[in-house]
């Protein structure tokens, strides 16, 4: 049994949703939501959430219970959405993150589905340990006066770190740099003259992972993010054991170039794939 899933009902498929997907019903912006449900006991067993725009569907969330598959719920969610708004011309879209047996799944599911796999221009999101970033031949001890810990970083500065980050629409983390969801032992800052250059925050912004979630310069000098780079490395060693598995975002082809450079080990998880009307 499927229907629509809305603002009323959302508390029974919210466990098979992504919080961003959720966020979206909630808003009540328009937004294609359907759930599947078992038809005797009614227990909610999975569920889609799609966005249109530019042509495009994007699906934000696809998830069926993992004693649930196999039995047609993910191919009922998907030919529905595509039964019912599918255009010559119409693209559907889904991007995900991550290298376990879930992702193996949904990875086959689309392949059966016949959707391509294309490459993500910007954002991707690169896996590595702990170890490999210390042994990498790149990490050598260079100066790094000019970094410091986040939680040693004054207030006045983490005030013109934050202005100059949103004057510049870089990425900032939610609740800004005094969110107490920051790693703060851990993320740095760069700062020359008693002014902040850049910055690299860490927090647990993918799937509960500890993830370099930010890493920016306002001069976008390569040097200046290796600095902050081996300065983290170097506070992570003090931190966490050598097994740790960490996330990396990349937010631009500088930030991208960098991490191919100093963590060659890394393994891209970010995946993209694209079904064509």
């Amino acid at each position: 049994m499927k229907g629509a899933i809305t603002r009323d009902n959302i508390e029974w498929f919210e466990p098979f949703m992504t919080k961003p997907a959720a966020e979206l019903i909630l808003s009540g912006k328009p937004v294609y939501a359907v759930g599947v449900c078992d038809e005797k006991t009614k227990v909610a067993q999975g569920a889609l959430v799609a966005y249109y725009k530019e042509k495009t569907f994007h699906i934000v969330s696809l998830f069926v219970s993992s004693s649930c598959r196999r039995y047609g719920c993910g191919n009922e969610l998907i030919g529905d959405l595509l039964a019912d708004n599918w255009l010559e011309g119409t693209r559907l879209e889904i991007s995900f993150s991550g290298h376990n047996e879930e992702t193996d799944s949904l990875i086959a599911f689309l392949d059966y589905w016949d959707f391509e796999e294309e490459d993500i221009s910007e954002g991707e999101i690169y896996e590595v340990s702990l170890e490999q970033a210390i042994t990498s031949e790149y990490n050598k001890p260079i100066k790094t006066e000019n970094v410091i810990p986040l939680r040693e970083c004054p207030e006045l500065i983490l005030k013109e770190l934050s202005r100059k980050a949103y004057d510049m629409e870089l990425p900032v983390p939610e609740g800004g740099f005094l969110a107490p969801s920051l790693e703060k032992n851990i993320s740095v800052v760069y700062v020359q003259n008693q002014k902040p250059m850049g910055y690299l925050v860490f927090d647990h912004s993918l799937e509960g992972r500890l993830t370099l979630s930010a890493l920016a310069s306002f001069d976008n000098k390569p040097y200046t993010m290796a600095e902050m780079l081996v300065k983290a490395i170097e506070l992570c060693k003090a931190n966490y054991p050598l097994d740790t598995l960490f996330y990396m975002q990349a937010i631009n082809s500088v930030s991208r170039g960098l991490i191919q450079k100093v963590f060659p080990e890394a393994t891209n998880i970010s995946h993209n794939y694209v079904l064509m009307g």
